[in-house]
């Protein structure tokens, strides 16, 4: 289950940080578990938002998803053209066009 709104403050200060640059920011119930009970991973969440950044031109509208492997925070970025395709397929009963 991903999440449109943050639930802790690590993530909160994430999601205005990336709104100001017209992005968006959505968790898992993993992640947002994760931070909530580990709120000294805030510099983690931060360190790992920016190399995904860093890494991708990050376009208006793009999203970064927060998410955990093995206990770690991950982050991806999902361009707002893919999320927009997903949402049309799913519109229309398609399987993702990812898959």
């Amino acid at each position: 289950m991903v999440r449109e709104t943050a639930t802790s403050p690590a993530l909160e200060r994430q999601t205005e940080r990336l709104r100001l640059r017209g992005l968006r920011l959505t968790a898992t119930e993993a992640a947002v578990a994760l931070l909530s009970g580990e709120p000294d991973r805030s510099e983690e969440l931060r360190s790992e938002i920016d190399a995904v950044l860093t890494g991708h031109e990050a376009r208006e509208g793009d999203t970064v998803l927060v998410d955990t492997r093995e206990g770690r925070l991950n982050c991806r970025l999902r361009r707002e053209a893919d999320a927009a395709a997903e949402a049309a397929a799913e519109a229309e009963g398609m399987p993702d066009p990812g898959s």
